[in-house]
């Protein structure tokens, strides 16, 4: 169990619009491989509002894990942090290197291939981000039976991206 002023500390960081963000991710990625297997391709607008949304998002988080955080003299959400550090340069490269695919973007002459590895690498770090996530959602919610597999699972993500 958190302290009283852990517990405050995980409140005060809450990520307001992640769920609502991974609900909306959740749907659209596979939606997009789906409609790339059947060679209907998005139009650049929604490419572009897709890496828009992530770099948001990642953007939002670096705030409360790498500049909020540091400043409490307590800090419950040191797994998640550590985690977040190293996938954050990895979302912010993938945001990067979607945006300049996107730049040359053309639904009549696209490589399914291309955008599928584009549409694939974001669902992966999605995926990573997910489990950073759940280990602070447990903490938020109070759910301790959930939190030490929760933080487990952070603490395998942090040494498969070291």
């Amino acid at each position: 169990m958190l302290s009283e002023q852990e517990l405050k500390i995980v409140r005060n960081c809450k990520q307001w619009g992640f769920g609502a963000y991974l609900a909306w991710a959740w749907a659209v990625y596979p939606k997009l491989s789906r409609d790339i297997n059947k060679e209907k391709y998005p139009d650049k607008k929604e490419l572009v509002q897709i890496n828009e949304r992530m770099d948001q998002k990642r953007i939002a988080f670096d705030e409360t894990y790498l500049h909020l955080l540091p400043r409490e003299s307590v800090n419950p959400l040191q797994v998640e942090q550590e985690a977040w550090k190293l996938l954050s340069s990895l979302v912010k490269s993938q945001v990067d290197s979607f945006g300049k695919y996107i730049e040359s973007y053309q639904p009549s002459t696209v490589i399914s291939d291309q955008l599928l590895t584009q549409i694939n690498n974001g669902w992966s770090l999605l995926q990573d981000w997910h489990i950073i996530s759940r280990s602070y959602g447990a903490k938020l919610e109070e759910v301790w039976d959930e939190v030490k597999a929760d933080e487990q699972k952070v603490r395998d993500l942090i040494t498969r991206l070291s």
